[in-house]
């Protein structure tokens, strides 16, 4: 399994959305051609706040 890790410290405002953008190449990568897929994992920590975690599957598909 691979892990990127994206720590950065910033202030969001009520009602404001923040977008972190990446990106990496998947032929750098042992990706299982029988499941094409990934999963992102994110856990952000809010102070004095409850930590969130979530988790999204992503389809890949491989073309030549």
């Amino acid at each position: 399994m691979d892990t990127y890790i994206y720590a950065g410290e910033f202030t969001v405002a009520a009602k404001e959305v923040e977008t972190v953008p990446f990106q990496f190449k998947l032929e750098n990568h042992d990706i299982d051609v029988e499941n094409n897929k990934i999963y992102l994992k994110t856990h952000v920590f809010i102070d004095h706040s409850v930590d969130a975690y979530d988790e999204d599957e992503v389809q890949v598909y491989k073309t030549e």
